[in-house]
């Protein structure tokens, strides 16, 4: 639509009065000759009064029936002919009370531009003639105490709010407005620019869609509390909300990949006063980047309705020039049972590193959180620890009770290096890749249920040259009676494991009991100058029939120290090795 120049009132023109009623009535002289032809081409142009317009100019602007109105009605006010033949007000340079004229020109004034209304009105009257509702039209309207408007078919004003009917929308609020409880949508620009709404603000459950910029500039709010019944968030929706300390959403973003960041509601400039963000995850997904950068001295609060963490998700940027985000401390809104079963991408996708405490925080029964136990006990009514879920935790002991079947890749890798002790308990069944690596000096015990045991599960890569542990039946007293001498300790493979996968043992010192079971060995065991010596079951016809795979790099192969065949589960674990 062409805007065009217009007419400007101002004041002290009492003196034009006389020639204004003179040119309406010639005005009408000219259209009834044909002249009002040219009214049909000034659609889309904006008309302003001025002081200095010329006496025709003004004219062509009042007719008979606006004769009667006293020109000061439009002072400082700026129109646009549309289509339809009626005008919209695009500009109100007004202060104080201000009634939106509902004729211009002899035409009626149906709509309202984006930014019309001055921050300088306090109070505003609507005519029901306003059908159009442009978003932002009250865009900074922070001096606003009051607003009379009766209504229409369209619009109506609910609880200080204008309501679009159709779609059950807040078009505009004000400082003075509560959001009514069976609104759907919070518009675009709805409440933008309104300084004085100040204090919390609880959205109402009713509302499914929170639009762009619905809240931006709203300085005085210090806590909004987003619902669960949410499922969008438009881009900057909370932007300049610069005292903001406390916001709960249900997702980071708008919920999707794609806008996934925190600062897509906050135009990437999250309020440094932000000391809690709580987001319950309704969409399930905590998404890459997703997590703030930099929290300063923020918590972070996250739902017990996140069920995957992806790549990256607690990490900004990618590869070598990934940071992780600093924050103080996460604080999950669920039980470590919850928090186990979470689908985590890799690492960077849990909150923890080596270096740092138990940075999650777990809600207790009374309401308070507090970090996992240093001993770890796996929690029941689960039966399985997925990957990655302690990744970097402190822990000084690990009990994996029997109702666990299966421990995830990489469940507990670094989880401190010096466990006093891990308890596998029979029942558990399988241990997936590296999923307690890089702990030096622990015992573990594997129990008889075990089927299998992923490569590097037990890897102490980290001071791999010190390690001692093995998993651990029982500790061998070899004496001088034909056994050896001095105190060993004996890595037991489970009978009816079938494959050794590539560093499942990669730095075992002592020995390693093989069951007859197993048809292949990976490269990676009892490689480099860690050589253990082996203890196998079988004969040493079948221990030659075992696959063992190979690397062009031989120091990584499995060599062992020695084999030693025809060993028996029964005299290995009583301390009987025969050394033939």
């Amino acid at each position: 639509i062409k805007v065009g120049k217009i007419i400007f009132l101002e004041e002290n023109r009492m003196k034009n009065r006389f020639k204004v009623l003179l040119g309406s009535i010639l005005s009408l002289a000219l259209v009834s000759c044909g002249g009002g032809n040219q009214e049909q081409s000034q659609a889309g142009k904006s008309e302003v009064v001025s002081k200095d317009t010329q006496e025709s100019q003004e004219a062509s602007v009042t007719n008979s029936e606006e004769s009667s109105q006293e020109i000061d009605e439009f002072l400082g006010l700026e129109f646009r002919l549309e289509d339809d033949d009626t005008y919209t007000l695009i500009r109100a340079a007004r202060s104080g009370t201000f009634n939106v004229p509902n004729l211009f020109n002899a035409k009626r004034v149906t709509g309202i531009d984006q930014g019309a209304i001055s921050a300088s009105v306090t109070k505003l009257s609507l005519d029901d003639n306003i059908t159009r509702i442009a978003p932002g039209a009250f865009k900074n309207t922070y001096g606003l105490t009051e607003i009379e408007f009766d209504g229409n078919d369209v619009y109506e004003l609910k609880n200080g709010c204008i309501v679009e009917k159709a779609s059950n929308t807040v078009i505009a609020g004000f400082s003075f407005s509560t959001i009514p409880s069976d609104v759907a949508v919070i518009g675009n620009q709805a409440f933008a620019g309104q300084k004085r709404l100040a204090g919390e603000l609880n959205i109402p459950e009713s509302v499914t869609r929170i639009e762009s910029e619905a809240f931006s500039g709203c300085e005085g709010l210090t806590s909004v509390n987003v619902p669960n019944t949410v499922t969008s968030i438009g881009q900057n929706a909370f932007a300049g909300c610069s005292n903001l300390e406390e916001l709960h959403v249900p997702f980071f973003g708008d919920g999707t990949a794609t806008n996934s960041a925190t600062g897509y509601v906050f135009n990437y400039q999250i309020p440094t006063s932000l000391e809690k963000l709580y987001v319950s995850g309704t969409n399930g997904t905590l998404y890459t980047n997703s997590v703030p950068s930099d929290f300063r001295n923020m918590e972070l609060h996250l739902g017990n309705q996140f069920t995957k963490f992806e790549k990256n998700a607690f990490y900004v940027g990618s590869g070598i020039m990934a940071t992780r985000a600093k924050y103080n401390n996460v604080y999950f809104e669920g039980t470590v049972s919850e928090w186990s079963q979470i689908d985590f991408a890799e690492y960077n996708s849990c909150p923890n590193t080596t270096d740092s405490e138990n940075c999650v925080m777990f809600k207790q029964d009374d309401g308070s959180y507090a970090p996992l136990d240093e001993e770890f006990v796996a929690p029941q009514g689960i039966e399985t620890i997925k990957k990655y879920a302690f990744y970097g935790f402190a822990f000084s002991s690990i009990t994996i009770g029997g109702h666990i079947k299966s421990i995830g890749d990489s469940a507990f890798a670094y989880a401190i290096p010096d466990f006093a002790d891990i308890v596998i308990e029979q029942g558990v069944q399988s241990i997936g890749t590296q999923a307690f690596i890089n702990h030096n000096g622990i015992d573990v015990s594997l129990p008889a249920s075990m089927e299998s045991i992923g490569g590097q599960a037990f890897n102490g890569a980290n001071s791999a040259r010190d390690v001692t542990y093995a998993m651990v039946r029982g500790t061998i007293d070899v004496t001088t009676s034909g056994y050896g001498a001095g105190s060993l300790k004996i890595l037991i493979v489970p009978d009816g494991i079938t494959t050794i996968n590539p560093y499942t043992f990669g730095f075992v010192k002592g020995y390693i009991w093989i069951p007859k079971s197993v048809t292949k060995i990976e490269y990676g065991n009892c490689c480099f100058d860690m050589k253990a010596t082996v203890l196998y079951e079988g004969t040493r016809d079948e221990y030659s029939n075992i696959t063992i795979t190979t690397t062009k790099i031989e120091d990584n192969n499995f060599i062992p120290e020695a084999v030693y065949v025809n060993q028996s589960y029964e005299n290995v674990i009583q301390g009987k090795i025969i050394l033939d």
